[in-house]
């Protein structure tokens, strides 16, 4: 018997979509090098945003291996640089049990 995902939250990346005015020049620069990985993470979205399941795309700017300080802006309209990885790991499993961001993309930077 198929099973259906009550929620999906999945990561995606800093740059994709409308979030490439979210992110700094050099990011921008850097990220040029990895267009196809991009164009991987917008067909990702794009898939979800199709198939009527309650989804997430985390929109992670670029991850640090600094110590979490367990503060994380998660906004649409706010500048992306960086995210220490354990600021994004705790983000994404309270995202899981939010219902604020349904079908939709969040870009998510150190706060």
């Amino acid at each position: 018997q198929a099973q259906v995902a009550e929620r999906v939250v999945f990561i995606s990346v800093a740059g994709v979509g409308e979030s490439l005015w979210l992110i700094p020049w050099y990011s921008k620069f850097l990220f040029s090098f990895f267009e196809n990985s991009f164009e991987e993470h917008a067909a990702k979205e794009a898939i979800f945003a199709e198939s009527g399941l309650n989804w997430t795309a985390v929109r992670a700017a670029v991850l640090t291996n600094r110590p979490a300080k367990g503060s994380v802006l998660a906004s649409n309209i706010v500048s992306s640089r960086t995210i220490p990885r354990g600021d994004l790991a705790a983000y994404l499993v309270t995202e899981v049990t939010s219902d604020q961001n349904y079908r939709r993309p969040i870009s998510v930077t150190a706060g």
